[in-house]
């Protein structure tokens, strides 16, 4: 596999060629890391993620960004701390139209995975596709202003498994506890 620095993002990056068909993607080895650029970005491994009061493990501040973990985790070190901290985070008004985040687990952080409005920006996100993922413990799994939230696994919510505000299709997803 040919691995290169990709100086287009802050934090630390790999870009993985194509293997036997599969999309390329860049590798997010290390948290947190901000997505600035479009493109296809994934996890080889499990992120362990250092403590955060606030924030998220892998900020997304781009269009056009596809999130595949892979199944792999992204694991904080608490999730019912104080802070407001999450595993994936997306703000329109700092870009975040068509958005895909597959196969994610996340666990030990107070938030799975958010995508929200920012400031004045009064549109939702467009295009946004949350699926697949499993978001384990923490105050509420996915938060959501727009999209579809599909195939999502959700277990020991604090507060809800899915917070929703706009138009969200929810389609098949497994909340428990």
């Amino acid at each position: 596999m040919n691995r290169l620095v990709k100086a287009a993002v802050s934090g630390s990056l790999l870009l993985c060629a194509s293997v036997a068909g599969a999309q390329a993607c860049t590798v997010i080895d290390s948290a947190p890391v901000v997505i600035s650029q479009p493109g296809h970005y994934c996890l080889d491994a499990n992120l362990a993620v250092p403590s955060l009061p606030y924030g998220s493990a892998i900020t997304v501040e781009a269009n056009h960004v596809t999130l595949d973990c892979r199944h792999h985790a992204i694991i904080g070190s608490t999730a019912e701390g104080n802070g407001s901290a999450q595993g994936i985070g997306a703000i329109r008004g700092r870009n975040s139209n068509n958005l895909a985040v597959r196969n994610c687990v996340v666990r030990g952080l107070p938030g799975g995975i958010t995508v929200r409005t920012y400031g004045l920006v009064f549109a939702p996100p467009l295009g946004v596709v949350i699926e697949n993922n499993h978001l384990d413990g923490g105050r509420i799994g996915v938060h959501a202003e727009g999209g579809i939230i599909r195939g999502n696994t959700l277990v020991r919510s604090l507060y809800g498994a899915i917070s929703t505000q706009g138009n969200v299709d929810i389609i098949d997803n497994t909340v428990d506890g």
